[in-house]
C-alpha cells in the first residue's frame, strides 16, 4: 500500500492505494491515480478494473484453473454484495 500525505480525500489529506499482490500497473499508475482523485475531489473512492490472466505460457494448467476458480468467486461475491448490501458496494 501507498499513502499520498498530500491528497486531500474526504478532508483527511491522505489517500491509500492498494494493489492485489501478483498484479501488474502501468508506470504511471500512481500519477493518474493521485491525477483522478484530486481532480474530482467529490470522489471518497476510486476502483481500476483488473483481470487476471486466464491463459497463456507464463503459469502451468494447474494455476490457469486456480485463476479461473478466483475470478469466478469475485464476480459471484461482487452478484452477492450488489443484491445484498449495495449501500456499501462501490464499483466505478
Amino acid at each position: 500500500m501507498r499513502l499520498f500525505e498530500d491528497l486531500t480525500v474526504s478532508g483527511t489529506g491522505r489517500c491509500i492505494a492498494s494493489l492485489d499482490a501478483d498484479c501488474t500497473v502501468e508506470k504511471n499508475y500512481f500519477t493518474e491515480l493521485f491525477s483522478d482523485l484530486y481532480r474530482n475531489k467529490h470522489n471518497k473512492a476510486c476502483s481500476i478494473y483488473f483481470e487476471h490472466p486466464l491463459s497463456g505460457n507464463d503459469f502451468s494448467p494447474d494455476i490457469y484453473s486456480n485463476i479461473l476458480q478466483y475470478e469466478l468467486h469475485v464476480r459471484y461475491y461482487y452478484k452477492v454484495l450488489s443484491t445484498q448490501v449495495s449501500h456499501t458496494l462501490f464499483t466505478r
